[in-house]
């Protein structure tokens, strides 16, 4: 809901639903940052961590979308989770002029530790 709302034109957009629905996604970033070191998160990649991994990165087209901010274990698994091959291939829009991954990684820093 929150992206749909967020990509509609300015004058046709739910502030209320917006709050909302940032608001419902700020809890569930506490919840996960809390959660993070369960072990189905840190073993080998599953569906749980692609679903997870992809939900974080979409501050990378959403600015508005960031729930790694004052989350440092959920940023610091973000950022080990993005060293994986498969992970690192799909974040194509994300990477450094260079092709690394350098970029994403460095501003995801950047950003978690305001």
């Amino acid at each position: 809901m929150l992206i749909r709302e967020i990509r509609r034109p300015e004058n046709e957009r739910s502030p209320g639903i917006i709050e909302h629905e940032q608001d419902r996604s700020q809890r569930l970033a506490d919840d996960w940052d809390a959660q993070i070191c369960h072990p189905l998160m840190q073993g080998p990649l599953n569906m749980a961590q692609i679903v997870l991994i992809s939900a974080v990165l979409l501050r990378e087209h959403f600015p508005a979308i960031d729930l790694l901010a004052g989350r440092s274990r959920l940023a610091m698994w973000a950022e080990r989770l993005m060293c994986h091959p498969s992970v690192n291939e799909t974040m194509s829009g994300a990477l450094a002029p260079n092709g690394s991954h350098e970029g994403a990684l460095s501003a995801i820093s950047a950003r978690t530790t305001r």
